[in-house]
C-alpha cells in the first residue's frame, strides 16, 4: 500500500491506493511482532487463503516462490500485508475516504469493508 499526498489534490480526503505486486520480500515481518492488530489481520487473511494456496502462507511468505506458483503466491503474500497494514491505520484512526486498487491490488481494495 502507499501512502499519497499531493498538495491541492483531494484536498480533505484520505485515499488507500493498493498497487500491484508491491511485496518487497520483507512486507510485514517485523510488524507482526511489534503490532498485534497488525498480526491479527494478517493471521485472518492467512486463514482466508488457507485453503488455495499449496503451503501455509507463512511458509511462503518471506521465500521466492518457486515458478509453478508465482502468480498464487505473489497475489496472497500481496493481500495479506496490504490488508494488515490497512487495518493497523484503521486502529490507528486513519479510515479512508476512498479505496482504490490496481491489479492484484484490487482485491485489497475489493475486500475493504464499506
Amino acid at each position: 500500500m502507499r501512502v499519497l499526498w499531493w498538495p491541492g489534490w483531494y484536498r480533505g480526503k484520505t485515499v488507500f491506493v493498493f498497487p500491484a505486486r508491491a511485496h518487497s520480500g520483507g512486507d510485514g515481518r517485523c510488524a507482526l511482532s511489534q503490532f498485534p492488530v497488525f498480526a491479527q489481520a494478517f493471521d485472518e487473511a492467512a486463514a482466508m487463503l488457507e485453503g488455495h494456496m499449496r503451503l501455509p502462507l507463512r511458509d511462503v511468505m518471506w521465500v521466492a516462490p518457486p515458478s509453478w506458483s508465482i502468480n498464487r503466491v505473489c497475489s496472497s503474500r500481496q493481500f495479506s500485508p496490504s490488508r494488515s497494514l490497512a487495518a493497523l491505520l484503521q486502529h490507528w484512526g486513519v479510515v479512508p475516504d476512498v479505496v482504490l486498487g490496481h491489479s492484484a491490488g484490487e482485491i485489497t481494495a475489493a475486500y475493504w469493508p464499506a
